[in-house]
């Protein structure tokens, strides 16, 4: 069963068609007799479906708003775990925050040093 779609012949194709058909009827007879659902197959499939598989109206199931919350619990659960089996980053340390004095300190030290760079700038700018 090495034959790609591209190097069938026409009949080939059309015997193949056929056949499909015939299976697609014999499944819904089938699923008729054994009291099954019918399913239809959407192109491509949709999110959350197993192999585009779907009830006639295209419907998704429902679930209560507790049975969600189960579910969400569980997964909680689940994470909290993963979590816990990880190593804990070490916390950051504070940052180093000056006092009132130290800070008194370098705004001092910086007012002197531009009381120095006008003092040297007023005098290059006089003239000798």
């Amino acid at each position: 069963m090495s034959n790609s779609i591209a190097t069938l012949s026409l009949e080939q194709l059309k015997r193949a068609v056929h056949v499909r058909e015939q299976i697609e009827t014999l499944t819904l007879e089938l699923n008729q007799i054994l009291g099954l659902s019918p399913l239809t197959y959407t192109r491509g499939g949709n999110r959350g479906s197993q192999n585009g598989l779907h009830g006639l109206n295209g419907s998704k199931r429902n679930l209560s708003p507790a049975a969600r919350e189960r579910i969400a619990a569980a997964q909680r659960i689940r994470w909290a775990k993963y979590n816990a089996a990880k190593p804990q980053k070490a916390v950051a340390a504070g940052k180093n925050r000056l006092s009132a004095a130290g800070r008194a300190k370098v705004a001092a030290a910086v007012t002197a040093r531009w009381a120095r760079f006008r003092a040297m700038k007023a005098k290059s700018n006089q003239p000798n």
